[in-house]
């Protein structure tokens, strides 16, 4: 099950542009919806961002403008009705003899941006029926190395639905790594030729944390201080590797964000005493 979805080529979207009304098939569209990119790494470079939301066929012919400077492929994708804490991302790895490790299984409870943002805030579990999709999907797409797959579960039929795979490390691998999980291991033993079994058994209801990002996500100070302190996998802020929280907080685009964010919750932590 798979939200509905329609590519932007080049071309298609130059027909679009071209034309003096929006397709039938676009005004029928569902909105508001995500426009988000084919390929990330390409649209990193110019857009600066993950993916947009439109609200409208208007907004969606100026994001197909923006792209179309750039030669990008792009997705309009329906956006799954449900609260954030709805989504799943299943990762696993494929190695050279078509064996998989994994899948492991993390429920995102919060992400930033809030709503369509990258986690911030997940636990370990453990979810055969995901797990079996997972395998289902990297088999049947000839996947060798790395695979993240993001799953919503609908409110509207409460069914789950495929929403993306991204074939690279995620961000939240460190996460499987505390679980007993290391698939970055695997993958170094399995390019290097050296013997090794896939690994597919791990703990569950361990909690990840980006402690740094996660203050955007706008928890209270004190449920913040809690999931902090119950979190024992984090995603930056190593005593013993302090530069990535520090890149993070002082040289990134959020650290505006972040200041104001910090600035709030100790304000409202001192106006409740």
């Amino acid at each position: 099950m798979v939200p509905k979805m329609l590519l932007f080529t080049p071309e298609t979207v130059d027909s679009l542009l071209s034309s003096c009304k929006n397709s039938t098939e676009i005004n029928k569209f569902h909105f508001p919806a995500f426009f988000k990119p084919v390929h990330g790494y390409q649209w990193q470079r110019h857009i600066k961002n993950k993916g947009m939301l439109v609200r409208s066929p208007g907004e969606l012919r100026i994001a197909l403008q923006n792209i179309r400077k750039f030669d990008l492929k792009a997705i309009l994708q329906e956006i799954v009705v449900g609260p954030a804490s709805e989504q799943f991302e299943i990762s696993l790895y494929v190695d050279t003899k078509g064996d998989i490790s994994g899948p492991f299984v993390m429920r995102k409870w919060r992400s930033f941006p809030r709503e369509l943002g990258t986690g911030t805030y997940g636990t370990s579990l453990i979810d055969p029926t995901l797990s079996t999709i997972a395998q289902s999907l990297a088999l049947k797409m000839g996947i060798r190395g790395f695979a993240n797959m993001e799953f919503k579960l609908d409110a509207c039929d409460s069914t789950f639905k495929f929403i993306e795979v991204n074939p690279r490390v995620w961000q939240q691998v460190g996460l499987a790594t505390d679980c007993g999980l290391d698939l970055l291991l695997t993958q170094y033993l399995d390019l290097t030729k050296q013997q090794f079994s896939p690994v597919t058994q791990y703990q569950a209801g361990v909690h990840w944390i980006d402690p740094i990002t996660d203050l955007l996500a706008n928890p209270s100070f004190y449920d913040w201080i809690r999931v902090f302190h119950s979190a024992t996998s984090r995603g930056i802020l190593a005593i013993d590797d302090p530069w990535p929280a520090v890149r993070t907080i002082f040289l990134s685009r959020r650290f505006f964000g972040l200041l104001k964010a910090l600035l709030k919750k100790t304000w409202l932590m001192l106006a409740t005493r």
